[in-house]
């Protein structure tokens, strides 16, 4: 539990459960950060209000971020994809979160999976789904291509193009020569 933090610019990779989780939180700032490759989810949030998540990676976790009873969040310029099961995951009632200008693409079932969030739709306009054709919904947009949304899902209009600031640079080194380094 903790308010007016600020998670800036880490590497959160390969945690055998989640990467962030936050209980009973508010204000909280998580930007330019890259979160993959956790077991469960790259962020959980359980009562969590009034946060700001910007300009992270969160990509090849179970879950890319998933909610319970977390109410007026934003996540702006977000690069949601390759969750082995969804980009973002909401599992009880939350009320009010804004995604916009996100990437939300290649999560295996759902971009946004939002089943159990009847009477407070999800706001996720203006986001890419991966397709300019928008995301695939059974009845609101059966032409759609993009990653699938449940209903409760507000996606209208979306981004016909991926959004240009979005990714964090990712730097590999592959080798070093001569193998002796100094800072």
């Amino acid at each position: 539990s903790c308010k007016n933090i600020t998670l800036l610019e880490n590497s959160i990779i390969g945690n055998g459960d989640h990467g962030i989780r936050l209980f009973l939180s508010h204000d909280i700032k998580i930007s330019h950060n890259i979160i993959t490759e956790n077991t469960n989810c790259g962020i959980k949030l359980r009562s969590v209000y009034l946060s700001d998540f910007t300009d992270n990676r969160i990509m090849d976790n179970e879950y890319g971020l998933q909610f319970e009873n977390s109410n007026n969040n934003s996540f702006t310029n977000n690069f949601i994809g390759s969750n082995k099961d969804s980009g973002v995951f909401i599992s009880t009632l939350s009320r009010d979160n804004i995604f916009s200008y996100n990437s939300i693409v290649t999560n295996r079932n759902w971009g946004i999976h939002a089943a159990n969030n009847k009477n407070s739709n999800i706001h996720a306009p203006n986001n890419w789904w991966g397709n300019g054709s928008g995301p695939y919904h059974p009845v609101n947009n059966s032409d759609g291509t993009g990653d699938n949304v449940t209903d409760y899902v507000e996606f209208f209009p979306w981004l016909s193009g991926e959004p240009s600031d979005n990714h964090i640079p990712i730097a590999i080194i592959d080798s070093i020569v001569p193998n002796i380094v100094f800072e």
